[in-house]
């Protein structure tokens, strides 16, 4: 592959693409040297487009990255249902997210009623309102 033809990426785009599913990789021998920079890695974002990503860039790259896993360890959660008969509180997993949703995995063995009249069983997996979910720091292995 000829690195030498690939665009350069600033650090903000990076972050981005790396929070939507980029891929990173060090470039071989080291990178090159080019423009007062020293490219020493290469991102491809999902869509396929290719950067050199300079030393500088990486270390923001890589400390999104940390942050990205940091928040991913704190899987477990308190899925909290309030309904006539009272508060209720069930143990779950957080899945996926999307911006006003989390995905989530029931734990434990009993069966829960949320709102809609839909019953999820444990091992079940729904979307719930992120205002349901407590993420509960305590509890990551």
């Amino acid at each position: 592959m000829d690195y030498f033809t690939w665009k350069s990426i600033a650090s903000a785009p990076a972050c981005r693409a790396i929070r939507s599913g980029a891929e990173t990789w060090a470039l071989p021998n080291g990178g090159f040297f080019s423009g007062g920079r020293v490219y020493t890695h290469g991102l491809q974002t999902k869509r396929g487009t290719c950067y050199v990503v300079c030393r500088e860039v990486m270390r923001d790259v890589d400390a999104t990255k940390f942050e990205m896993f940091a928040t991913r360890a704190a899987r477990q959660a308190i899925l909290i249902l309030q309904g006539w008969a009272g508060r209720r509180e069930y143990p779950v997993e957080v899945i996926d997210e999307t911006p006003k949703r989390y995905r989530v995995k029931l734990l434990g063995d009993e069966s829960a009623l949320l709102p809609g009249r839909r019953q999820l069983e444990p091992g079940g997996v729904a979307l719930v309102p992120k205002t349901a979910v407590k993420i509960d720091c305590q509890a990551t292995p």
